[in-house]
Protein backbone atom coordinates (compact mmCIF):
# COMPACT_ATOMS: atom_id res chain seq x y z
CA UNK A 1 0.00 0.00 0.00
CA UNK A 2 1.51 3.09 -1.00
CA UNK A 3 1.98 5.86 1.51
CA UNK A 4 0.76 8.48 -0.84
CA UNK A 5 -1.94 6.71 -2.32
CA UNK A 6 -3.22 6.49 -5.34
CA UNK A 7 -2.39 9.80 -6.48
CA UNK A 8 -2.33 9.70 -10.06
CA UNK A 9 -5.65 7.42 -10.70
CA UNK A 10 -7.58 9.67 -7.91
CA UNK A 11 -5.80 12.84 -9.88
CA UNK A 12 -6.86 11.49 -13.16
CA UNK A 13 -10.50 10.78 -12.17
CA UNK A 14 -11.23 14.51 -10.45
CA UNK A 15 -9.45 16.24 -14.01
CA UNK A 16 -11.56 13.86 -16.49
CA UNK A 17 -14.33 13.71 -15.10
CA UNK A 18 -14.49 17.45 -14.55
CA UNK A 19 -14.54 17.56 -18.20
CA UNK A 20 -11.15 19.24 -18.90
CA UNK A 21 -11.22 22.40 -16.54
CA UNK A 22 -10.75 25.76 -18.33
CA UNK A 23 -7.04 26.33 -18.08
CA UNK A 24 -7.01 30.00 -16.95
CA UNK A 25 -4.87 30.76 -13.92
CA UNK A 26 -5.88 33.06 -11.35
CA UNK A 27 -4.35 36.68 -12.22
CA UNK A 28 -4.78 39.89 -10.22
CA UNK A 29 -8.78 41.25 -10.51
CA UNK A 30 -9.37 37.56 -12.08
CA UNK A 31 -12.03 36.58 -9.27
CA UNK A 32 -13.66 40.05 -9.76
CA UNK A 33 -13.97 39.61 -13.76
CA UNK A 34 -15.07 36.30 -13.49
CA UNK A 35 -17.78 37.15 -11.01
CA UNK A 36 -20.09 38.52 -13.28
CA UNK A 37 -19.09 37.08 -16.28
CA UNK A 38 -21.57 33.62 -15.33
CA UNK A 39 -24.49 34.84 -13.33
CA UNK A 40 -25.73 31.16 -11.95
CA UNK A 41 -26.66 29.82 -8.32
CA UNK A 42 -26.42 26.59 -7.50
CA UNK A 43 -29.56 27.18 -5.26
CA UNK A 44 -31.52 29.50 -7.06
CA UNK A 45 -34.50 29.16 -4.93
CA UNK A 46 -32.45 30.26 -2.41
CA UNK A 47 -32.68 26.87 -0.10
CA UNK A 48 -29.33 26.47 0.29
CA UNK A 49 -29.03 25.12 3.99
CA UNK A 50 -25.02 24.58 6.25
CA UNK A 51 -25.41 20.95 5.89
CA UNK A 52 -26.01 19.44 9.49
CA UNK A 53 -27.44 15.96 8.68
CA UNK A 54 -29.55 14.64 11.53
CA UNK A 55 -29.67 11.37 10.11
CA UNK A 56 -27.92 9.44 7.18
CA UNK A 57 -27.57 10.94 4.26
CA UNK A 58 -25.44 9.16 0.99
CA UNK A 59 -23.36 11.70 -1.27
CA UNK A 60 -21.04 11.03 -4.30
CA UNK A 61 -17.96 13.09 -5.63
CA UNK A 62 -18.26 13.69 -9.95
CA UNK A 63 -17.38 15.01 -12.23
CA UNK A 64 -19.78 17.61 -14.04
CA UNK A 65 -19.21 16.46 -17.43
CA UNK A 66 -20.43 13.06 -15.94
CA UNK A 67 -23.67 14.87 -14.91
CA UNK A 68 -24.38 16.37 -17.83
CA UNK A 69 -23.30 13.55 -20.13
CA UNK A 70 -24.76 10.48 -18.77
CA UNK A 71 -27.91 10.44 -17.57
CA UNK A 72 -28.73 6.97 -17.39
CA UNK A 73 -26.02 7.16 -14.15
CA UNK A 74 -27.75 9.96 -12.91
CA UNK A 75 -31.00 7.72 -11.80
CA UNK A 76 -29.45 4.84 -11.27
CA UNK A 77 -27.30 7.10 -8.18
CA UNK A 78 -30.44 8.64 -7.51
CA UNK A 79 -32.55 5.23 -7.25
CA UNK A 80 -29.91 3.58 -5.14
CA UNK A 81 -30.11 6.15 -2.75
CA UNK A 82 -27.60 8.95 -3.35
CA UNK A 83 -28.99 12.44 -1.99
CA UNK A 84 -26.35 14.73 -3.10
CA UNK A 85 -23.61 15.39 -5.93
CA UNK A 86 -20.78 17.05 -5.17
CA UNK A 87 -19.44 19.16 -8.74
CA UNK A 88 -15.67 19.02 -9.10
CA UNK A 89 -14.48 22.79 -9.60
CA UNK A 90 -10.99 23.97 -9.27
CA UNK A 91 -8.32 22.06 -10.01
CA UNK A 92 -4.73 22.76 -8.44
CA UNK A 93 -4.91 26.18 -9.15
CA UNK A 94 -6.84 26.07 -12.53
CA UNK A 95 -10.63 27.23 -12.45
CA UNK A 96 -13.83 25.48 -14.08
CA UNK A 97 -15.88 26.02 -16.75
CA UNK A 98 -18.81 27.44 -15.11
CA UNK A 99 -21.56 26.50 -17.66
CA UNK A 100 -20.61 23.38 -17.45
CA UNK A 101 -20.77 23.26 -13.57
CA UNK A 102 -24.43 25.74 -14.10
CA UNK A 103 -25.67 23.02 -16.46
CA UNK A 104 -24.38 20.02 -13.78
CA UNK A 105 -26.48 21.49 -11.16
CA UNK A 106 -29.47 21.99 -13.00
CA UNK A 107 -29.50 18.39 -13.89
CA UNK A 108 -28.66 17.58 -10.29
CA UNK A 109 -31.71 20.15 -9.03
CA UNK A 110 -34.02 18.24 -11.69
CA UNK A 111 -33.45 14.68 -10.39
CA UNK A 112 -33.96 15.86 -6.55
CA UNK A 113 -30.55 15.89 -5.38
CA UNK A 114 -28.71 18.48 -4.01
CA UNK A 115 -25.84 20.16 -5.80
CA UNK A 116 -22.46 21.21 -3.73
CA UNK A 117 -18.83 21.98 -5.36
CA UNK A 118 -15.56 20.58 -4.47
CA UNK A 119 -12.25 21.39 -4.99
CA UNK A 120 -8.64 20.57 -4.99
CA UNK A 121 -6.74 23.06 -3.63
CA UNK A 122 -2.93 21.21 -3.23
CA UNK A 123 -3.62 17.93 -2.29
CA UNK A 124 -1.39 14.70 -2.41
CA UNK A 125 1.96 14.31 -2.41
CA UNK A 126 3.60 13.82 -6.25
CA UNK A 127 7.04 12.89 -7.04
CA UNK A 128 9.12 15.56 -8.53
CA UNK A 129 9.33 13.97 -12.02
CA UNK A 130 5.09 13.85 -12.76
CA UNK A 131 3.94 16.13 -14.78
CA UNK A 132 3.89 20.35 -13.20
CA UNK A 133 1.53 20.99 -15.89
CA UNK A 134 -1.37 19.33 -13.43
CA UNK A 135 -0.62 22.12 -11.31
CA UNK A 136 -0.84 26.24 -12.00
CA UNK A 137 2.28 28.05 -12.84
CA UNK A 138 2.19 29.64 -10.24
CA UNK A 139 2.89 26.38 -8.14
CA UNK A 140 6.05 25.40 -6.85
CA UNK A 141 7.50 22.00 -5.69
CA UNK A 142 8.35 21.12 -2.01
CA UNK A 143 11.36 19.29 -0.29
CA UNK A 144 10.35 17.24 2.60
CA UNK A 145 12.96 16.90 6.00
CA UNK A 146 14.07 13.87 4.51
CA UNK A 147 15.84 15.43 1.42
CA UNK A 148 12.54 14.37 -0.87
CA UNK A 149 11.11 16.89 -3.69
CA UNK A 150 8.22 16.33 -5.13
CA UNK A 151 4.31 18.30 -5.87
CA UNK A 152 1.53 18.81 -3.51
CA UNK A 153 1.37 19.19 0.26
CA UNK A 154 2.36 23.06 0.32
CA UNK A 155 1.62 26.10 -0.09
CA UNK A 156 4.08 28.28 -1.18
CA UNK A 157 3.26 31.56 -2.14
CA UNK A 158 1.61 32.55 -3.96
CA UNK A 159 -0.99 29.31 -3.31
CA UNK A 160 -2.97 30.75 -0.30
CA UNK A 161 -4.22 33.83 -2.16
CA UNK A 162 -5.14 31.55 -5.00
CA UNK A 163 -7.48 29.40 -2.60
CA UNK A 164 -8.43 32.64 -0.65
CA UNK A 165 -9.65 33.80 -4.55
CA UNK A 166 -11.46 30.50 -5.59
CA UNK A 167 -13.82 30.47 -2.53
CA UNK A 168 -14.64 34.28 -3.18
CA UNK A 169 -15.17 33.57 -6.69
CA UNK A 170 -17.17 30.34 -5.84
CA UNK A 171 -19.79 32.41 -3.79
CA UNK A 172 -19.85 35.23 -6.78
CA UNK A 173 -21.07 32.82 -8.83
CA UNK A 174 -22.93 30.38 -6.98
CA UNK A 175 -24.04 32.21 -3.99
CA UNK A 176 -24.32 30.82 -0.32
CA UNK A 177 -23.10 27.17 -0.84
CA UNK A 178 -21.12 24.18 0.76
CA UNK A 179 -17.64 23.88 -0.53
CA UNK A 180 -14.67 21.21 0.09
CA UNK A 181 -11.01 21.51 0.39
CA UNK A 182 -10.49 18.52 -1.21
CA UNK A 183 -7.95 15.47 -2.21
CA UNK A 184 -6.73 16.00 1.46
CA UNK A 185 -6.18 19.29 3.45
CA UNK A 186 -2.71 18.21 4.59
CA UNK A 187 1.04 19.01 4.44
CA UNK A 188 2.65 15.62 5.28
CA UNK A 189 3.13 12.95 2.62
CA UNK A 190 1.93 10.16 4.64
CA UNK A 191 -0.23 9.30 8.06
CA UNK A 192 2.76 8.46 9.74
CA UNK A 193 5.12 11.64 8.24
CA UNK A 194 5.66 14.81 9.67
CA UNK A 195 4.78 17.28 7.19
CA UNK A 196 5.98 20.96 5.95
CA UNK A 197 8.20 22.04 3.59
CA UNK A 198 12.07 23.02 4.61
CA UNK A 199 13.53 24.69 1.30
CA UNK A 200 15.70 27.44 1.45
CA UNK A 201 12.61 30.31 1.78
CA UNK A 202 10.78 27.93 4.29
CA UNK A 203 13.85 27.44 6.57
CA UNK A 204 14.04 31.24 6.22
CA UNK A 205 10.63 31.96 7.48
CA UNK A 206 10.57 29.38 10.20
CA UNK A 207 14.23 30.34 11.60
CA UNK A 208 13.03 34.05 11.38
CA UNK A 209 9.99 33.57 13.30
CA UNK A 210 11.30 30.79 15.74
CA UNK A 211 14.83 32.68 16.85
CA UNK A 212 17.02 29.76 15.40
CA UNK A 213 20.61 29.90 14.29
CA UNK A 214 21.35 27.64 11.15
CA UNK A 215 23.42 25.05 13.25
CA UNK A 216 19.78 24.75 15.54
CA UNK A 217 17.87 24.71 12.14
CA UNK A 218 19.87 21.17 11.83
CA UNK A 219 19.19 19.94 15.09
CA UNK A 220 15.46 20.57 13.86
CA UNK A 221 16.10 18.40 10.42
CA UNK A 222 17.75 15.57 12.55
CA UNK A 223 14.99 15.80 15.16
CA UNK A 224 12.09 15.45 12.80
CA UNK A 225 14.01 12.08 10.93
CA UNK A 226 14.85 10.46 13.99
CA UNK A 227 11.37 11.38 15.45
CA UNK A 228 13.48 12.53 18.86
CA UNK A 229 9.71 14.43 20.42
CA UNK A 230 11.84 17.36 21.26
CA UNK A 231 10.67 20.29 21.96
CA UNK A 232 12.11 21.89 19.06
CA UNK A 233 10.15 19.09 16.77
CA UNK A 234 7.08 19.75 18.95
CA UNK A 235 7.38 23.54 18.02
CA UNK A 236 7.84 22.75 13.96
CA UNK A 237 4.80 20.73 14.43
CA UNK A 238 2.69 23.56 15.98
CA UNK A 239 3.78 26.05 13.35
CA UNK A 240 2.74 24.23 10.84
CA UNK A 241 -0.22 23.71 12.50
CA UNK A 242 -0.70 27.14 13.13
CA UNK A 243 0.28 28.10 9.02
CA UNK A 244 -2.39 25.58 7.79
CA UNK A 245 -5.02 26.81 9.70
CA UNK A 246 -4.40 30.58 8.81
CA UNK A 247 -4.89 29.52 5.29
CA UNK A 248 -7.94 27.97 5.78
CA UNK A 249 -9.10 30.84 7.72
CA UNK A 250 -8.12 33.34 5.01
CA UNK A 251 -10.16 30.86 2.71
CA UNK A 252 -12.80 31.28 4.98
CA UNK A 253 -12.71 35.29 5.72
CA UNK A 254 -12.88 35.30 1.67
CA UNK A 255 -16.42 34.03 1.05
CA UNK A 256 -18.00 33.70 4.93
CA UNK A 257 -21.42 33.17 2.57
CA UNK A 258 -19.89 29.68 1.90
CA UNK A 259 -19.65 26.73 4.28
CA UNK A 260 -16.26 25.44 3.89
CA UNK A 261 -14.50 22.05 4.79
CA UNK A 262 -11.56 19.83 5.06
CA UNK A 263 -10.97 15.94 4.19
CA UNK A 264 -8.81 14.28 5.97
CA UNK A 265 -6.32 11.48 5.19
CA UNK A 266 -6.29 8.34 7.55
CA UNK A 267 -4.88 9.02 10.79
CA UNK A 268 -4.31 12.42 9.90
CA UNK A 269 -3.26 14.95 12.29
CA UNK A 270 -1.23 17.96 13.97
CA UNK A 271 2.35 16.35 12.38
CA UNK A 272 0.47 16.87 8.68
CA UNK A 273 -0.27 20.57 10.01
CA UNK A 274 -3.91 19.57 10.95
CA UNK A 275 -4.87 20.95 14.62
CA UNK A 276 -7.77 18.94 14.69
CA UNK A 277 -9.42 21.11 17.82
CA UNK A 278 -9.38 23.87 15.02
CA UNK A 279 -11.99 22.15 12.10
CA UNK A 280 -14.74 21.10 15.32
CA UNK A 281 -17.65 22.84 13.45
CA UNK A 282 -16.76 22.65 10.17
CA UNK A 283 -17.12 20.15 6.73
CA UNK A 284 -14.73 17.57 8.03
CA UNK A 285 -13.96 14.24 5.52
CA UNK A 286 -12.68 11.71 7.96
CA UNK A 287 -9.68 9.54 6.74
CA UNK A 288 -9.93 6.26 5.41
CA UNK A 289 -6.94 4.67 3.16
CA UNK A 290 -8.20 1.08 2.44
CA UNK A 291 -9.34 1.50 -1.00
CA UNK A 292 -7.99 -1.53 -3.03
CA UNK A 293 -8.91 -5.45 -2.19
CA UNK A 294 -5.05 -5.88 -1.68
CA UNK A 295 -5.30 -3.20 0.83
CA UNK A 296 -8.72 -3.71 2.75
CA UNK A 297 -8.94 -7.39 2.81
CA UNK A 298 -6.31 -8.23 6.00
CA UNK A 299 -8.15 -7.92 9.26
CA UNK A 300 -5.85 -5.71 10.86
CA UNK A 301 -6.30 -2.92 7.93
CA UNK A 302 -9.87 -3.15 8.69
CA UNK A 303 -9.74 -2.07 12.26
CA UNK A 304 -6.97 0.89 10.98
CA UNK A 305 -9.43 2.30 8.88
CA UNK A 306 -11.93 2.20 11.94
CA UNK A 307 -9.69 3.27 14.23
CA UNK A 308 -9.01 6.17 12.01
CA UNK A 309 -12.93 6.96 11.73
CA UNK A 310 -13.48 6.78 15.59
CA UNK A 311 -10.65 9.36 16.33
CA UNK A 312 -11.80 11.59 13.37
CA UNK A 313 -15.44 11.82 15.53
CA UNK A 314 -13.59 13.10 18.66
CA UNK A 315 -12.95 16.40 16.84
CA UNK A 316 -16.32 16.18 14.23
CA UNK A 317 -19.48 16.63 14.82
CA UNK A 318 -21.81 13.81 13.77
CA UNK A 319 -24.08 15.70 11.15
CA UNK A 320 -20.98 17.16 9.94
CA UNK A 321 -18.89 14.26 9.46
CA UNK A 322 -18.44 12.77 6.31
CA UNK A 323 -16.66 9.24 5.14
CA UNK A 324 -14.38 8.46 2.24
CA UNK A 325 -15.75 5.60 0.25
CA UNK A 326 -13.30 5.34 -2.37
CA UNK A 327 -11.92 2.56 -4.85
CA UNK A 328 -8.15 3.26 -6.09
CA UNK A 329 -7.02 2.42 -8.82
CA UNK A 330 -10.52 1.65 -10.74
CA UNK A 331 -11.69 -1.59 -10.30
CA UNK A 332 -9.58 -2.68 -7.73
CA UNK A 333 -12.12 -2.62 -4.85
CA UNK A 334 -14.77 -5.26 -5.09
CA UNK A 335 -18.57 -4.22 -4.36
CA UNK A 336 -18.85 -6.92 -1.41
CA UNK A 337 -15.42 -4.72 -0.01
CA UNK A 338 -16.83 -1.08 -0.80
CA UNK A 339 -19.98 -1.92 0.44
CA UNK A 340 -18.39 -3.12 3.79
CA UNK A 341 -16.62 0.18 4.50
CA UNK A 342 -20.15 1.43 5.25
CA UNK A 343 -19.88 0.27 8.30
CA UNK A 344 -17.15 1.86 9.81
CA UNK A 345 -19.73 5.41 9.73
CA UNK A 346 -22.49 3.43 11.69
CA UNK A 347 -20.03 2.47 14.34
CA UNK A 348 -18.78 5.71 14.37
CA UNK A 349 -21.89 8.15 14.41
CA UNK A 350 -20.58 9.74 10.74
CA UNK A 351 -23.55 10.80 9.13
CA UNK A 352 -22.76 12.07 5.52
CA UNK A 353 -21.46 8.74 3.27
CA UNK A 354 -19.23 10.34 0.52
CA UNK A 355 -18.52 7.64 -2.44
CA UNK A 356 -15.90 9.46 -4.17
CA UNK A 357 -14.71 7.83 -7.22
CA UNK A 358 -15.68 6.42 -10.63
CA UNK A 359 -17.56 3.74 -9.13
CA UNK A 360 -19.04 1.05 -11.76
CA UNK A 361 -22.60 0.96 -12.75
CA UNK A 362 -23.31 -3.13 -11.61
CA UNK A 363 -22.17 -1.93 -8.20
CA UNK A 364 -25.09 0.58 -7.30
CA UNK A 365 -28.28 -1.94 -7.54
CA UNK A 366 -25.82 -4.12 -5.23
CA UNK A 367 -25.24 -1.34 -2.81
CA UNK A 368 -29.06 -0.06 -2.36
CA UNK A 369 -29.62 -2.61 0.20
CA UNK A 370 -26.96 -2.57 2.11
CA UNK A 371 -27.27 1.61 2.11
CA UNK A 372 -30.70 1.16 3.48
CA UNK A 373 -29.59 -1.47 6.43
CA UNK A 374 -26.83 0.51 7.58
CA UNK A 375 -29.10 3.51 7.38
CA UNK A 376 -32.10 2.08 9.55
CA UNK A 377 -29.19 0.68 12.31
CA UNK A 378 -27.45 3.78 12.39
CA UNK A 379 -31.44 5.51 13.26
CA UNK A 380 -31.00 3.56 16.05
CA UNK A 381 -27.58 4.16 17.62
CA UNK A 382 -27.39 7.79 16.53
CA UNK A 383 -26.32 10.06 19.83
CA UNK A 384 -25.36 7.21 22.03
CA UNK A 385 -21.89 6.52 22.57
CA UNK A 386 -20.72 3.43 22.35
CA UNK A 387 -19.45 1.92 25.24
CA UNK A 388 -17.24 -1.07 26.59
CA UNK A 389 -14.20 -1.92 28.67
CA UNK A 390 -11.49 -1.86 25.72
CA UNK A 391 -10.48 1.47 25.22
CA UNK A 392 -9.86 3.62 22.29
CA UNK A 393 -7.19 6.24 23.03
CA UNK A 394 -4.94 8.48 20.49
CA UNK A 395 -2.97 10.83 22.18
CA UNK A 396 -0.86 13.57 21.59
CA UNK A 397 2.07 11.67 21.03
CA UNK A 398 0.76 9.52 18.37
CA UNK A 399 -0.49 12.89 16.96
CA UNK A 400 2.55 14.11 16.90
CA UNK A 401 5.64 12.33 16.41
CA UNK A 402 6.79 10.09 13.50
CA UNK A 403 4.93 6.40 13.02
CA UNK A 404 1.84 5.34 11.82
CA UNK A 405 2.21 3.38 15.12
CA UNK A 406 -1.98 2.89 16.56
CA UNK A 407 -2.75 -0.41 17.99
CA UNK A 408 -6.03 -1.16 16.28
CA UNK A 409 -6.78 -5.18 16.03
CA UNK A 410 -8.30 -5.21 19.36
CA UNK A 411 -11.22 -3.40 17.70
CA UNK A 412 -11.94 -6.89 16.15
CA UNK A 413 -11.91 -9.23 19.46
CA UNK A 414 -15.60 -9.35 20.18
CA UNK A 415 -15.18 -7.07 22.87
CA UNK A 416 -17.34 -3.94 23.31
CA UNK A 417 -14.95 -0.41 23.35
CA UNK A 418 -15.17 2.87 23.73
CA UNK A 419 -13.13 6.14 22.70
CA UNK A 420 -11.55 7.91 24.91
CA UNK A 421 -9.91 11.53 24.73
CA UNK A 422 -7.89 10.85 28.01
CA UNK A 423 -6.76 7.79 29.34
CA UNK A 424 -9.57 5.95 31.64
CA UNK A 425 -9.90 4.96 35.22
CA UNK A 426 -10.93 1.29 34.36
CA UNK A 427 -10.99 -1.05 31.78
CA UNK A 428 -8.03 -1.75 29.52
CA UNK A 429 -6.10 0.62 26.92
CA UNK A 430 -4.06 -0.47 24.07
CA UNK A 431 -1.84 2.16 23.11
CA UNK A 432 0.30 3.26 20.10
CA UNK A 433 4.11 3.00 20.08
CA UNK A 434 4.34 7.06 20.64
CA UNK A 435 1.51 7.17 23.42
CA UNK A 436 3.16 4.10 25.08
CA UNK A 437 6.52 5.84 25.61
CA UNK A 438 4.84 9.03 26.39
CA UNK A 439 3.25 7.25 29.08
CA UNK A 440 6.78 5.46 29.96
CA UNK A 441 8.02 9.06 30.20
CA UNK A 442 5.52 9.93 32.75
CA UNK A 443 4.44 12.85 30.44
CA UNK A 444 0.28 10.94 30.47
CA UNK A 445 -1.15 8.88 33.09
CA UNK A 446 -3.39 5.97 33.73
CA UNK A 447 -6.15 6.79 36.14
CA UNK A 448 -6.67 2.83 36.34
CA UNK A 449 -6.84 1.56 33.52
CA UNK A 450 -4.38 -1.35 32.46
CA UNK A 451 -2.43 -0.60 29.42
CA UNK A 452 -1.01 -2.53 26.50
CA UNK A 453 1.14 -1.79 23.78
CA UNK A 454 3.75 -3.80 21.02
CA UNK A 455 6.28 -2.11 22.71
CA UNK A 456 7.79 -3.06 25.98
CA UNK A 457 8.16 -0.80 29.27
CA UNK A 458 11.10 0.94 31.07
CA UNK A 459 9.13 1.63 33.97
CA UNK A 460 6.28 -1.17 34.24
CA UNK A 461 3.73 1.62 33.27
CA UNK A 462 2.43 -1.02 30.60
CA UNK A 463 2.68 -4.67 29.57
CA UNK A 464 3.88 -5.87 26.07
CA UNK A 465 0.73 -7.32 23.87
CA UNK A 466 1.60 -8.66 21.02
CA UNK A 467 -1.05 -7.19 18.25
CA UNK A 468 -2.24 -10.04 16.66
CA UNK A 469 -5.86 -12.17 17.49
CA UNK A 470 -3.97 -14.99 18.81
CA UNK A 471 -2.19 -13.02 21.64
CA UNK A 472 -5.72 -10.85 21.95
CA UNK A 473 -8.30 -13.93 22.32
CA UNK A 474 -5.61 -15.48 24.97
CA UNK A 475 -5.52 -11.92 27.06
CA UNK A 476 -9.35 -12.03 26.71
CA UNK A 477 -10.02 -15.37 27.92
CA UNK A 478 -8.56 -14.15 31.28
CA UNK A 479 -10.98 -11.64 31.57
CA UNK A 480 -14.26 -13.42 30.46
CA UNK A 481 -15.29 -14.06 34.32
CA UNK A 482 -15.14 -10.40 34.50
CA UNK A 483 -17.10 -9.55 31.57
CA UNK A 484 -19.36 -12.09 32.32
CA UNK A 485 -20.39 -11.26 36.01
CA UNK A 486 -20.62 -7.74 35.03
CA UNK A 487 -22.95 -7.81 32.30
CA UNK A 488 -21.03 -6.98 29.39
CA UNK A 489 -22.05 -8.40 25.95
CA UNK A 490 -19.25 -9.99 24.06
CA UNK A 491 -18.67 -12.55 21.44
CA UNK A 492 -18.63 -16.28 22.77
CA UNK A 493 -16.32 -17.75 19.66
CA UNK A 494 -12.76 -16.73 18.93
CA UNK A 495 -13.36 -14.80 15.78
CA UNK A 496 -13.09 -11.63 14.45
CA UNK A 497 -16.15 -9.69 15.04
CA UNK A 498 -16.32 -5.87 15.24
CA UNK A 499 -18.87 -5.86 18.47
CA UNK A 500 -19.88 -2.28 19.20
CA UNK A 501 -22.70 -1.76 22.71
CA UNK A 502 -24.60 0.96 22.98
CA UNK A 503 -26.27 0.62 26.24
CA UNK A 504 -28.41 3.33 26.00
CA UNK A 505 -29.90 2.31 22.83
CA UNK A 506 -29.96 -1.32 24.55
CA UNK A 507 -28.39 -2.51 21.42
CA UNK A 508 -25.58 -3.96 19.91
CA UNK A 509 -23.57 -3.72 16.56
CA UNK A 510 -21.79 -6.43 15.17
CA UNK A 511 -19.52 -6.45 11.92
CA UNK A 512 -18.03 -9.70 10.09
CA UNK A 513 -14.51 -8.83 9.37
CA UNK A 514 -13.81 -11.45 7.22
CA UNK A 515 -15.13 -13.00 4.07
CA UNK A 516 -16.87 -16.58 5.14
CA UNK A 517 -20.18 -16.48 6.84
CA UNK A 518 -19.95 -17.35 10.92
CA UNK A 519 -22.03 -18.34 13.38
CA UNK A 520 -21.42 -16.42 16.87
CA UNK A 521 -22.96 -16.28 20.29
CA UNK A 522 -23.82 -12.98 21.57
CA UNK A 523 -23.28 -13.20 25.44
CA UNK A 524 -24.50 -10.61 28.76
CA UNK A 525 -24.89 -12.32 31.85
CA UNK A 526 -26.63 -15.90 31.63
CA UNK A 527 -28.27 -14.24 28.13
CA UNK A 528 -26.89 -16.05 25.24
CA UNK A 529 -28.34 -14.84 21.40
CA UNK A 530 -26.94 -16.67 18.10
CA UNK A 531 -27.34 -15.37 14.67
CA UNK A 532 -25.20 -16.05 11.31
CA UNK A 533 -23.20 -13.02 9.84
CA UNK A 534 -22.78 -13.37 6.23
CA UNK A 535 -19.34 -12.10 4.83
CA UNK A 536 -18.70 -8.60 5.81
CA UNK A 537 -21.93 -7.99 7.06
CA UNK A 538 -23.37 -6.26 10.11
CA UNK A 539 -26.30 -7.21 12.09
CA UNK A 540 -28.14 -5.40 15.18
CA UNK A 541 -29.19 -6.66 17.87
CA UNK A 542 -31.53 -5.15 20.47
CA UNK A 543 -32.61 -5.79 23.97
CA UNK A 544 -35.38 -6.74 25.30
CA UNK A 545 -37.03 -5.69 28.69
CA UNK A 546 -35.95 -9.39 30.02
CA UNK A 547 -32.72 -8.96 28.97
CA UNK A 548 -32.61 -11.11 26.17
CA UNK A 549 -31.19 -10.05 22.85
CA UNK A 550 -33.02 -10.23 19.12
CA UNK A 551 -31.50 -9.63 15.99
CA UNK A 552 -32.69 -7.09 13.58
Amino acid sequence: MRSSRCVCSRRSFLAGSAGLLALNCFAPGFADSAGGAFPMALFPDGDYEKIDSPSRRYHLSVGPQTVNDQPQLNRLWKESGVTDLWLTAALYGKMPDFDLLDRAAKKTRELGMTPHILSVPFGHPTPIDADPGAFAPSYSPMTRPDGRRGWGCSFHPPVEEIIAEENRTFYQQFGPCNHFLDDDFRLADSPGSVGGCVCPRCKEEFCREAGLSDQRWEELLDDLNSNSGSALHRQWVDYKCDRLTAVFRRCEEAAPQIDLGIMVMRMGSERAGIRLDAYREKLFRVGEEMFNDGAYDPTINKTRELFSVLMHRRFALPGRCFSETTICPDNSLSKENMASKLATSTFADVRNTMFMCNIPADYWPFFEPRMKKEARYHEILKNHPAKGPFKHYWGIAGRYFVGDTAYTLFLAAGVPFEVCSELSDDGWTFLGDNDARSLDRGEIASKGTKCFARVGSQTGRFDRLDETLEALFAFRRTILPRLRSEKIPYIEEEVPIVLGWYPDARAALLWNVEKNPVTVHLRRGDQVAATEIPPLETVLAQEGADGGWRFV
